[in-house]
């Protein structure tokens, strides 16, 4: 699907050896500096057995593991839901992200706090306005840089009440 290149064997092997079934989502943008993505689902029946599955991960395509405090918030979680992100641009994996479920805003705020990634204070403000709560979080890592992304699941936006009729004066 997305031609034929080291990221694409790389990708191949690590499927292979984790037994992954399915591509969970595959995403392929246009325009200068194309790049695909694909998505799979981390394999694992528990909270630890796929947070080894990540941070080898984060090994083996970044060229380092995942902060340990990072990985000692990550166990926390409940529900066993990570996925891979791996970006492919120009035949190499240049970025990679572990997706996780939606977690509170104090789980994100302590996760960010764990990858040393900064927080805007007006996060919870805007997810209150946004949205009816947190679709899931991916911390994600491309070279040397870090960052912590926030999906939300958008509401309809507020009716308005209908206007009411004008008064006349005597």
């Amino acid at each position: 699907m997305f031609g034929t290149h080291e990221a694409k064997y790389q990708l191949k092997k690590w499927v292979d050896d984790h037994r992954v079934e399915r591509i969970e989502r595959f995403t392929q943008s246009i325009g200068e500096s194309a790049f695909s993505e694909v998505e799979l689902a981390v394999p694992g029946a528990t909270i630890d057995d796929q947070v080894a599955v990540l941070d080898a991960a984060f090994a083996e395509f970044t060229g380092a593991p995942l902060p340990p405090a990072l990985v000692t918030g990550l166990r926390t979680i409940i529900s066993p839901q990570f996925a891979l992100a791996f970006r492919i641009r120009g035949g190499k994996i240049t970025r990679l992200g572990a997706l996780l479920p939606g977690i509170s805003i104090d789980d994100i705020q302590r996760m960010c706090g764990d990858a040393k990634v900064a927080v805007d204070p007006r996060l919870d403000k805007l997810i209150g306005a946004l949205g009816e709560g947190i679709a899931r979080v991916e911390y994600g890592r491309a070279g040397d840089r870090a960052g912590v992304d926030v999906y939300l699941e958008p509401t309809d936006a507020a009716t308005r009440a209908p206007e009411p009729a004008p008064t006349q004066a005597n």
